[in-house]
């Protein structure tokens, strides 16, 4: 699943780390916000993820497993970009972002 939203928080932490986000309904218009989960932050320093890596209001496009309720709004990270700048973790060959 993909999901195209603005970064509200970034917990860098162990052992998971997280990304709170926030994206528009399509059809209502209302927010959305969406509960991400990554991977340690021992790990992703060692991938080069920091703890300023990701600001609140970096728009983000992440692409993750969701959870087994569709309405708790909740990913398992895969892959993440932020179109601004062309930064990207975790993309996998052939994957697109579109």
């Amino acid at each position: 699943m993909t999901v195209e939203a603005d970064v509200v928080q970034f917990l860098f932490r162990n052992p998971h780390s997280f990304l709170q986000l926030e994206s528009k309904d399509a059809k209502t218009g209302n927010t959305i916000t969406w509960a991400v989960e990554w991977g340690g932050g021992g790990q992703l320093g060692s991938q080069g993820v920091q703890r300023e890596t990701l600001r609140p209001g970096d728009h983000v496009m992440v692409v993750g497993q969701p959870g087994r309720d569709p309405d708790a709004h909740r990913l398992r990270m895969i892959s993440i970009k932020r179109p601004s700048d062309g930064w990207s973790w975790g993309t996998q060959a052939g994957q697109t972002f579109d």
